[in-house]
């Protein structure tokens, strides 16, 4: 069994010793510690990034060449303008 799981069953954990038992306490606290202030922190600074993203939708941010910029005319549907810039792009 592993130690994690000897503290979690009720049965072993009565049978080990009480100095044993309180290194093992101890270890999977100061582990799961770190694990926690590890996960908080990457939160933080997911969070603070989010802030630096420019705000608005992400066709008024996407790659237009000049050439289908000129090509487009003002009735065309969204989807027509992606098309052409995706055309342009992988070629």
């Amino acid at each position: 069994m592993a130690p994690s799981n000897v503290l979690l069953s009720p049965d072993v954990r009565q049978s080990l010793p009480v100095d044993f038992l309180h290194q093992l306490q101890t270890a999977l606290a100061q582990s799961l510690f770190w694990v926690y202030v590890l996960m908080f922190a990457l939160a933080v600074l997911g969070l603070a990034t989010m802030f630096l993203f420019p705000g608005g939708r992400a066709d008024k941010y996407s790659y237009k060449s000049t050439q289908a910029a000129s090509n487009d005319t003002p009735g065309e549907s969204r989807e027509v303008e992606a098309e052409h810039s995706l055309t342009n792009t992988l070629s």
